[in-house]
């Protein structure tokens, strides 16, 4: 009896062990398919993580490509600036210079004009420095009257 009751609670220590020993299969598999869901979401998120680390790093090179640009655009415009500048700064003097020429070409002109009419004035002057003093048109000769109305109409002119 003892040897039955002994056999019976084997079998049954025996069957509570297979029972279990079951359970921690399934549980091992269970398990086993947790930790490979586990990884498996573990490995999307460092994929995602490669993906969005090279996102970040190609928008840092594109950042800084954008950057170098905009400094390259800037010097450019800083060379046209002063281009402009050295243009703005050429056309003021020439300007100056244009002015300068305007003037002296009317005092010239002034002065040519002066010396014209000095020189008018000392024709005249020596003409009537040479001319008789008592001279009147009345006293003269018809040939002589016709010369010296003829001079004095020249005169006139050029003194006009």
């Amino acid at each position: 009896l003892k040897l039955e009751e002994k056999s019976k609670s084997e079998a049954t220590a025996k069957n509570e062990q297979d029972v279990l020993k079951a359970k921690l299969e399934e549980s091992a598999v269970e398990l086993q398919s947790v930790v490979e869901k586990f990884a498996h979401e573990i490995q999307e998120l460092r994929s995602k993580v490669e993906e969005k680390s090279q996102d970040a790093s190609s928008a840092r090179e594109d950042a800084e490509n954008i950057q170098k640009e905009l400094e390259k655009v800037r010097g450019e415009q800083r060379v046209e600036l002063d281009k402009r500048s050295s243009l703005e700064t050429e056309i003021e003097v020439l300007r100056r210079e244009l002015n300068d020429l305007k003037s002296i070409e009317k005092e010239r002109s002034r002065l040519q004009d002066g010396d014209i009419n000095n020189k008018l004035y000392e024709g005249v002057l020596e003409e009537t420095r040479e001319a008789p003093e008592t001279y009147h048109e009345d006293e003269m000769l018809p040939e002589e009257r016709d010369e010296f109305l003829k001079v004095q109409t020249n005169e006139t002119e050029v003194m006009r």
